[in-house]
């Protein structure tokens, strides 16, 4: 019996959580995206075809333009501190969980401007 629970202490267990988007990273029109998706999806209960087909440009800023390469993000500008990409709000959400991402930020075109 003591084998076993040893046994069980020190087999490795994977864990996942559910990813959660720090809001402090987004700008708010793409949080209102994803939340005006994530509304839909509920409603609908349906798979996010929309989310895969639908891309937004973005401005994110990160200290390592290469690791969004190697997640796959398409990349339209780099500068050293600065990548302009287009992503989905999938995406999006990805590179905001990321620890080389400070911010994701919304092009002009893109913000609400109140009249």
């Amino acid at each position: 019996m003591i084998t076993v629970l040893y046994l069980v202490l020190l087999t490795p267990v994977q864990v996942t959580a559910q990813q959660t988007i720090p809001d402090n990273k987004i700008d708010w029109p793409f949080r209102r995206l994803i939340a005006e998706q994530k509304r839909a999806d509920s409603i609908n209960q349906c798979s996010n075809r929309d989310t895969l087909v639908k891309k937004y440009d973005c401005i994110i800023h990160t200290t390592q333009p290469g690791a969004l390469k190697k997640k796959g993000f398409t990349i339209l500008a780099v500068s050293p501190r600065a990548v302009t990409a287009r992503v989905t709000l999938t995406q999006l959400t990805i590179a905001a969980a990321m620890p080389e991402v400070k911010f994701i930020e919304a092009p002009e075109y893109l913000k609400m401007h109140p009249q």
